[in-house]
């Protein structure tokens, strides 16, 4: 009786310690691949079009004390200039929390546009938008696709002042596609540090840095990472290392 006990007891830890060595064999991120996936222009035009001047003014701005609208990033009160490139639009925001995509992506723009103006609409020969889209896809120690990130980079380009300049009407990181196994968690955000002119004061070229950042954790790894893209009025980008 005792030696079966002992037998039983053998067997039940081999067998946990099997299941252990497949748990941490799952829940071990091995290797993260990023890649770019081909976008139909009509799967990016839907998106595109979703984005209006009014939504984006809406969300732009908040209330005072006294009930007033003003602008949630004020601009300087000084005349027009083309040559000064400035994001009226967001800076930092979400895309997916605790796993789920975030909503409200038609809010959840950046810009590169003159001083003074309020949206692209003041603009105008503005080019079709531009769009790429990346995947990203996090493997375990088996070789699974535990996590998968699709998104879409998306930027309105080339929109000129009165026959002055070229600039970015908006650009938006979106999700595409969110896959998350069982155990694991994702939150992924988007940053855009800084806009800049790559052209002269007399005509101005708009550019912008977009980074995208992830982090994916399992309840035995956790990894921190991202993409930093450089994006421009003439419908250019450029992935950086």
């Amino acid at each position: 009786m005792k030696l079966s006990r002992l037998l039983l007891s053998l067997g039940f830890l081999v067998v946990s310690s099997i299941g252990f060595a497949q748990d941490i064999g799952f829940y071990q991120i091995d290797a993260v691949e990023l890649k770019e996936v081909e976008t139909p222009s009509e799967a990016y035009a839907i998106f595109s079009n979703s984005i209006t001047c009014e939504s984006f003014i809406n969300n732009s701005v908040v209330r005072s004390n006294n009930d007033r609208l003003i602008l949630a990033d004020p601009i300087d009160e000084v005349g027009s200039a083309v040559d000064k490139i400035i994001n009226i639009g967001k800076k930092v925001w979400s895309i997916v929390e605790a796993g789920k995509p975030v909503l409200g992506f038609s809010s959840m723009v950046a810009t590169a546009l003159p001083l003074n103006v309020k949206c692209w609409d003041d603009l105008a020969q503005w080019e079709m938008p531009q769009a790429k889209r990346y995947q990203v896809v996090f493997k375990n120690l088996y070789g699974m696709n535990v996590v998968v990130l699709d998104y879409r980079l998306t930027w309105l380009y080339g929109g000129n002042l009165k026959g002055k300049g070229k600039y970015i009407g908006y650009a938006s990181v979106t999700p595409v596609t969110v896959s998350v196994a069982w155990g694991f968690s994702l939150d992924a955000h988007v940053a855009v540090p800084t806009v800049f002119n790559m052209g002269t004061d007399a005509d101005p070229v708009a550019g912008m840095q977009v980074n995208v950042t992830y982090k994916v954790a399992s309840p035995l790894s956790k990894i921190e990472g991202g993409q930093s893209f450089n994006i421009n009025a003439k419908g250019e980008l450029q992935v950086l290392p």
